[in-house]
């Protein structure tokens, strides 16, 4: 029986600059944050920024890509709406919780 993935950050991947301007990018996620919706495989969150500001998502996917791989971040420009979708393997949703990202 495969076994589930492991489903733990590796802040130790980052430097403590990068550390630092992850805690930033991710609290501007929180504080732009208009709507929060649940997905089946996480959560969806549209926020108030205009397309001009998704180079700091891109940065921050970058950023989580190393210290949480199992983590899948998807930015979707849709009319005029900015929505960051997370999701990832089974677990995932109650981590994002947990970890204090989604409220």
């Amino acid at each position: 029986m495969a076994r589930p993935p492991l489903l733990a950050c590796n802040l130790g991947a980052l430097s403590e600059t990068e550390r630092a301007r992850r805690a930033w990018l991710l609290e501007c996620v929180r504080r732009h944050a208009r709507a929060v919706e649940p997905t089946e495989t996480g959560f969806r969150i549209e926020l108030t920024i205009d397309e001009r500001d998704c180079e700091a998502l891109v940065e921050l996917a970058g950023l989580e890509r190393r210290c949480c791989p199992f983590l899948t971040l998807d930015l979707v420009l849709e009319d005029d709406r900015v929505l960051l979708q997370l999701s990832g393997p089974p677990g995932v949703k109650e981590f994002l919780q947990q970890s204090g990202l989604i409220g």
